[in-house]
């Protein structure tokens, strides 16, 4: 199953937040890993001095072991709370730390434990002066890095003087004054980049970023000073609250050169390089993830969708059979492949294992794996098959009270020519303000309305959308359906790829095909790679129906679209049959009759009541008779 969420228009308006706590990243445990990792738990460390000025030690030496040993080979390191946390989270060692003094110095004894309770198998002791804190960090996580065999690994903490560290130390202590304190403490130790890190991320407040912004900026002038590690997780920040693909990327490729060890940094790469549409690489990338933690199942589901966006299916269900493996009791491996069979072409497979992937769990994803299982039959020309599976997948989700049950219901009366139906059912959806998607559904008949030519009707139903939204999701949608409509109103869309979209979009909806296939081409590259099938085959619509069928070829080069759900609800009305008549036209344009002819039979099957707007049935008829 892909990862992109069905109710994330209504929810969140199709805006991605950093959702960023106080030192929420320190403390992830992150996956199992391979049988060659040590997973490492740091447990609370105790202060057995009696000397209050040494409790700085128990925040501040799990989280500065953390960071220090986080890029060393063959280790995972995190922070538990106790050890019935430790081994929930599959620690294979864990290590405790009790903290004296003894003539002004600090000392740290360290035991490691293996997973078995009460057996030691390693321990070491370090000292420091007692007011030199980052020494203590230092000699501890080289002296830990070296008992759990790999000497030299641990990296230096980041505090350069005592002031800087106890700072950190009582942010982590006192949260309701972290950030008073990590300002202190960057403003004592300016090359400190957990200093500046932590309090950015403190610093975040989803509605308005300002603040953490203000952080980032003033940490710009220490820059030159800031380890590495730390300056790319700023910039990291910095591209999710000012949206810019091409940093983050930077940010994380800088961040996998120092971390080479790390699967969850190599992992985001890897995401990011699909995003950037470089697959090839991607694989590469989530393969070198995947040799750091074999078993973390999700890494070979990436890696999968990563091959066949690249067009490499053979090796996607390879990486499948391997993610099945690992995740045997889910109905996700086989919706997974269901939907890679989708893209691929391979509808009978599709519709097999996303059947089985429904059968084995009907909760799962909304029942949605049902939905594609009826859309392979439906592509497959196999309407007699296709119609029960819905009727089944749409009955259960009202019976399971699903608000979306009714919209799914009419989008698939618009996909197989039932265009009266489909209309009057949004439009009775529509004109209940008490029902919760009442403003979707006037969006949703806004632009298929419009797509029908009927520019007034299209224009009432808009303004009622932006009337009846009631919350940031539906006012979204309702801005969206306006500006495809209207391009005066596209201000309204904050987001430069939703607004390239709503232009082209109303441009194809006008039928404006050489000015569209323009916008859509200035939209695509706007797109995450993965996720841009609609803006492909819309602008392979409007080749096509310009007289540019050669060009669209080269979009489709074999591949069928996968739209999450919340596109389909803005887009699939044009896509859905179009793409048949667009391959179709490809077809016929580089003399392949009888594939033409087949697909010209299948767009037809599925043409029913719908106006023929530009003639496209007529020429699909006529070609059929050749």
């Amino acid at each position: 199953m892909s990862s992109r969420l069905w109710r994330s228009l209504i929810a969140l308006a199709g805006i991605a937040l950093l959702g960023a706590g106080a030192y929420s990243w320190w403390t992830g445990k992150r996956k199992p890993s391979g049988p060659d990792v040590l997973r490492v738990a740091i447990l609370p460390v105790e202060n057995q001095s009696g000397d209050a000025a040494l409790d700085w030690t128990a925040p501040l030496l799990p989280f500065s072991l953390v960071r220090q040993l986080e890029g060393v080979p063959r280790l995972s390191v995190f922070a538990a709370s106790g050890r019935a946390e430790a081994d929930a989270a599959g620690a294979t060692r864990q290590v405790e730390c009790l903290v004296t003094e003894s003539s002004g110095e600090a000392q740290v004894r360290f035991f490691i434990y293996s997973q078995a309770p009460g057996r030691i198998l390693a321990e070491g002791r370090v000292s420091a002066p007692e007011g030199d804190p980052p020494a203590l960090l230092a000699q501890l996580g080289a002296s830990l890095a070296s008992a759990l065999g790999s000497p030299g690994a641990g990296g230096s903490p980041a505090f350069h003087n005592a002031a800087s560290a106890r700072e950190f130390a009582a942010a982590l202590l006192n949260p309701a004054a972290a950030e008073a304190r990590l300002e202190a403490a960057a403003a004592a130790d300016e090359a400190c980049g957990w200093c500046w890190l932590a309090w950015a991320e403190t610093s975040l407040r989803p509605a308005d970023p300002s603040r953490a912004l203000a952080v980032l900026e003033r940490s710009r002038k220490a820059e030159a000073k800031v380890d590495p590690v730390s300056r790319a997780r700023l910039e990291l920040i910095e591209s999710e609250l000012r949206p810019n693909p091409r940093q983050r990327l930077s940010a994380l490729e800088r961040l996998a050169a120092a971390l080479p060890a790390d699967a969850a940094v190599q992992g985001q790469l890897a995401e990011s390089l699909v995003a950037e549409r470089q697959f090839d690489r991607a694989a590469t990338v989530y393969r070198r993830a995947i040799r750091i933690q074999p078993a973390r199942s999700d890494l070979w589901n990436s890696l999968a969708y990563g091959l066949a966006y690249a067009g490499r299916y053979a090796e996607a269900r390879q990486a499948l059979a391997q993610y099945a493996g690992l995740d045997s009791g889910s109905p996700n491996p086989l919706d997974s492949a269901g939907e890679v069979a989708l893209m691929a072409g391979d509808f009978n497979r599709a519709a097999k294992v996303l059947t089985d992937a429904y059968d084995r769990d009907k909760a799962f994803n909304d029942g949605a794996a049902l939905e594609k299982a009826a859309l392979a039959h439906y592509l497959n020309g196999e309407r007699d098959a296709a119609g029960p599976l819905l009727e089944r997948y749409l009955t259960d989700r009202g019976q399971r009270g699903d608000p979306f049950a009714g919209l799914s219901r009419a989008r698939w009366e618009y996909m197989v020519g039932k265009t009266a139906q489909a209309r009057a059912r949004l439009a009775g959806i529509a004109s209940d303000p008490g029902r919760q998607l009442a403003p979707i559904a006037a969006a949703m008949l806004a632009l298929r309305l419009a797509a029908e030519g009927d520019s007034a009707a299209a224009a009432r139903a808009a303004a009622s959308a932006r009337a009846l939204a009631r919350n940031p999701g539906q006012g979204f949608i309702a801005a969206f359906a306006a500006a495809a409509l209207d391009p005066a109103a596209a201000a309204a869309l904050t987001d430069p790829s939703w607004r390239a979209d709503a232009r082209a979009l109303g441009l194809t909806l006008r039928g404006d095909w050489t000015a569209a296939a323009a916008a859509w081409k200035e939209a695509l590259p706007l797109a995450k790679g993965g996720t841009d099938g609609p803006q492909r085959e819309l602008l392979a619509l409007c080749l096509v129906s310009s007289g540019r069928a050669s060009e669209a070829a080269g979009l489709l080069s074999g591949a069928w679209p996968l739209l999450s759900r919340d596109q389909a609800l803005l887009y699939d009305f044009l896509i859905y049959p179009n793409l048949l008549y667009v391959r179709a036209e490809v077809a016929r344009a580089a003399g392949r009759q009888a594939d033409d002819q087949r697909l010209y039979d299948l767009f037809l099957q599925y043409a029913g009541d719908r106006p023929d707007r530009f003639g496209r049935e007529a020429r699909a008829r006529a070609a059929a008779r050749l």
